[in-house]
């Protein structure tokens, strides 16, 4: 007969995987997790905190990024689209790959060649560069900053 004396914060699932184990354990076969008397509460607490704590310093965590993330948040986003949000108006950058190189020309909104010292190590993050650069010489009046 189930008395449903089991509290809200014990898992009857977690305590019904437990009473099997120890029924398995002791050869003897539990009662219903609702019909466990009320001085047991206390030790299936006990029980559910440990297995919790064993299960959370277990969980595999997510490996860290194969790729380091760069100091500037904005190098983190996609560089195409910041490249058509953020650059100036009127300048243009050309993406220029072959095997095993990448370099970026920088146009001003006069059509020049921009000369910039663009020298990072991934190609995503020149063209972030390359942004930054075309953002900062706008703001001085198209002049090499």
């Amino acid at each position: 007969m189930s008395h449903n004396t089991l509290p809200d914060d014990l898992n009857p699932a977690l305590l019904e995987v437990c009473a099997r184990f120890i029924g398995k354990l002791t050869g003897l076969v539990p009662p219903p997790v609702a019909d466990f008397p009320p001085e047991m509460h206390a030790v299936f607490r006990q029980f559910a905190a440990e297995a919790y704590a064993i299960v959370r310093e277990n969980v595999a965590k997510p490996a860290p990024a194969a790729e380091p993330r760069h100091w500037n948040p904005a190098y983190n986003t996609d560089p195409i689209q910041r490249a058509c949000a953020e650059l100036p108006e009127g300048w243009e950058m050309q993406l220029c790959m072959e095997n095993g190189a990448g370099w970026i020309d920088l146009y001003d909104p006069a059509g020049e060649k921009f000369e910039a010292d663009i020298d990072a190590d991934k190609f995503d993050w020149k063209i972030h560069e390359a942004i930054d650069i075309a953002i900062e010489a706008d703001r001085a009046g198209g002049k090499p900053c």
